[in-house]
């Protein structure tokens, strides 16, 4: 597989998201932020969370990227498992 699919692979239909303090930022621009999942080092927290998105049904992969719109609200456009493949999506946001 090309990087080039690879990469498109990884965007995803733009879906509208809040973002919260269970993601840290690692890097962001005017329009971009790149966000990875906060780990849980307590034992309960990451239990009850692991058990929370397992009866929603809701695992997100450990990497997204955000589009910042004008009007403050975020969509996430693309989604990944691993740090290098967001870094692939990441650097074709910057061109």
């Amino acid at each position: 597989m090309t990087t080039a699919n690879l990469t498109f692979e990884l965007f995803t239909l733009p879906t509208q998201v809040d973002t919260n303090a269970f993601w840290t930022n690692l890097k962001e621009n005017k329009y971009f932020i790149l966000q990875q999942t906060k780990t849980q080092r307590n034992g309960i927290m990451k239990s009850v969370l692991g058990t929370l998105q397992n009866v929603l049904d809701t695992k997100q992969s450990p990497y997204r990227i955000l589009f910042r719109r004008t009007n403050g609200s975020y969509l996430q456009i693309a989604v990944a498992e691993t740090g290098k493949n967001i870094e692939l999506a990441w650097n074709w946001t910057e061109g």
